[in-house]
């Protein structure tokens, strides 16, 4: 299973993308908890459960869930820092228009 996914990462460029991937697999797993939870014979849920697990472990899942993270946490500080820069900045134009505003002013004398 694990060579058929792998190129699945390399399809997943955007943070929607690899958003869309991760809810395709949580369902997976979540159907697969139910049918362990559902099934009385101990022997198919014992198959049952060592298939959860392995889609749990899934190495694509388990990086693209790991990226997303990583995304998520950079995007948050670019927003922190344009923030904290854009405050500086709109000081700076609305600056920069005053002093226009006074140069024009100056001009019309």
């Amino acid at each position: 299973a694990a060579p058929a996914a792998a190129p699945a990462s390399g399809q997943l460029n955007t943070l929607e993308e690899k958003k869309k991937f991760i809810l395709k697999h949580e369902m997976k797993i979540d159907d697969q908890q139910e049918a362990v939870a559902s099934e009385p014979n101990r022997v198919k849920k014992k198959e049952l459960e060592n298939a959860l697990k392995k889609l749990q472990q899934d190495a694509t899942y388990v990086q693209t869930k790991e990226e997303i993270k990583e995304i998520e946490v950079q995007a948050a500080k670019d927003a922190e820092r344009a923030a904290l820069t854009g405050g500086k900045a709109k000081k700076d134009t609305t600056d920069g228009k005053k002093e226009k505003g006074e140069a024009a002013a100056v001009e019309s004398d």
